[in-house]
C-alpha cells in the first residue's frame, strides 16, 4: 500500500530547497512534499501519478472534513479516468486537516 496527502500550505516553508508559499496546494508523501501547485485537482493528478503502480489494483480517495461530495466526485471521476483499469472506491473520511487522502494498493 502506498498513500498521500492533499491539502494547503498554511505558512511560507522551504522544503528539500524548494519555496512552498503560504496557500500552495501540496501533495504529501512520507511526510515530505512530492508537489506542489495552485489547483487542488492538479495536485491530487500529480500525487496519484507518484504514488499509484502498475501492480496496484485498488485506488481509494478519502475526502475532508472542508470538501463537500459533489467537490469530492468531481475529483474522483478524474483520478478515475486516469486509472481506468483500476478499482476505484470514494470514502467520506472527515479528516480536520487534510483535503484528500489516496492510498494506492
Amino acid at each position: 500500500v502506498r498513500d498521500g496527502s492533499v491539502t494547503v500550505a498554511v505558512r511560507d516553508s522551504v522544503v528539500d530547497g524548494e519555496k512552498v508559499p503560504a496557500g500552495a496546494v501540496i501533495g504529501v508523501i512520507d511526510g515530505k512534499v512530492a508537489v506542489q501547485g495552485d489547483a487542488m485537482d492538479e495536485v491530487l493528478a500529480r500525487l496519484a501519478a507518484k504514488i499509484v503502480m502498475p501492480e496496484h489494483e485498488i485506488i481509494s480517495l478519502y475526502y475532508g472534513a472542508g470538501i463537500d461530495r459533489q467537490e469530492a466526485e468531481r475529483m474522483a471521476a478524474k483520478i478515475n479516468k486516469i486509472y481506468a483499469d483500476k478499482e476505484f472506491e470514494l470514502y467520506e473520511g472527515g479528516q480536520p486537516h487534510y483535503h484528500f487522502l489516496l492510498s494506492a494498493e
